[in-house]
């Protein structure tokens, strides 16, 4: 498992998630669970937009549910031993999607617990909020990006779930005006726009 200092599980998490994983270890190599968004300073809560796919436990085959997108570490995964999966440590940015999504490689199929609960703290002074300002992320988002298009091209199975993660990063870097690097003028802006191009040519419409 995996849990952000600020953050919190549902007493019943660990408990609900490696039970559920137990009956599925031959099916996945990951198991993830819903995760409610909370506004420090409100109170309020709501919940991933991927929970509209992602509404019952079982198995979800991602040839068949490109559009999960699982990009956020309420996940639990196996202890792969010797083969054990690692993060890109040389990542500042999208190191979990580029961990997440490798860890699905395989099996091409993600487990979904409902009875568990990540609650992650949104109060816009956690350590992602400047770090996903494209001055300090584009590098590793070009890098992420190619990186995840990879995996889908090596695995067939994967290669929709490849397109839509992707497109779902740029969809919510482009509401929060966090895609393209302002700070770029003339040759280099050229430059930029020409490496995120190529990325996008990858993706079919």
């Amino acid at each position: 498992f995996f849990l952000d200092a600020d953050d919190s599980l549902s007493a019943e998490t660990v408990e609900n998630v490696t039970s559920f994983f137990d009956e599925v270890e031959d099916e996945v190599d990951l198991v993830t669970y819903p995760i409610l968004y909370l506004n420090a300073k409100t109170g309020k809560t709501h919940g991933h937009k991927r929970t509209r796919w992602l509404k019952e436990t079982g198995v979800y085959d991602l040839g068949e549910y490109p559009w999960i997108a699982q990009t956020t570490m309420n996940v639990c995964v196996k202890n792969m031993d010797a083969d054990q999966i690692l993060f890109e440590r040389s990542l500042k940015m999208g190191e979990d999607q580029l961990f997440i999504t490798t860890y699905l490689k395989n099996r091409a199929a993600i487990g979904f617990c409902e009875d568990a609960e990540y609650v992650y703290v949104k109060d816009g002074t956690n350590s992602s909020s400047k770090g996903n300002n494209p001055l300090y992320a584009f590098d590793d988002m070009i890098y992420l990006y190619s990186s995840l298009l990879e995996i889908g091209a090596e695995q067939p199975r994967m290669q929709r779930y490849a397109y839509q993660t992707v497109l779902y990063n740029i969809d919510w870097r482009l509401k929060s005006n966090l895609l393209f690097p302002i700070y770029a003028v003339g040759e280099k802006r050229a430059f930029e726009e020409e490496r995120l191009g190529a990325v996008l040519e990858q993706i079919p419409a």
